[in-house]
């Protein structure tokens, strides 16, 4: 069994924080960050204010966790992401018979141990 965790970006901050608790009624995030200085904070966030992102389980050959939202070099050196998925399918890639497998609500078009994570959305779009 996977070990479950998030971790969120931090909208208003422009960073990625680590998870520490969920609430959901009303949904709320409590998020861990170090500020400019490098002190510690912790601080709750309504759901607008941050995005979620799930691990899945997975780390790339450096063993560097994989997270929804993470990007990285596919075999056509082409940048991918890692997204999640409602249910668990297989479908077609448009690159002749390649596959894209669906599993445990992540899409995976790698073999874990053999990418690498460059980076991920919020951080691409700087």
């Amino acid at each position: 069994m996977r070990e479950v965790k998030f971790r969120a970006y931090y909208k208003l901050k422009d960073i990625m924080c680590s998870v520490e608790r969920i609430d959901f009624d009303p949904f709320m995030v409590q998020v861990y960050y170090k500020d400019k200085n490098g002190k510690a904070k912790y601080k709750w966030l309504k759901y607008k204010e941050c995005e979620v992102m799930q691990y899945t389980g997975l780390k790339d050959k450096n063993g560097v966790e994989i997270y929804e939202g993470d990007l990285y070099l596919n075999s056509y050196n082409s940048t991918s992401q890692v997204k999640l998925i409602e249910k668990d399918e297989r479908i077609v890639s448009g690159h002749g018979s390649s596959e894209r497998i669906i599993l445990s609500g992540f899409l995976l078009e790698f073999v874990p141990d053999e990418i690498e994570i460059i980076g991920n959305i919020h951080a691409a779009l700087k």
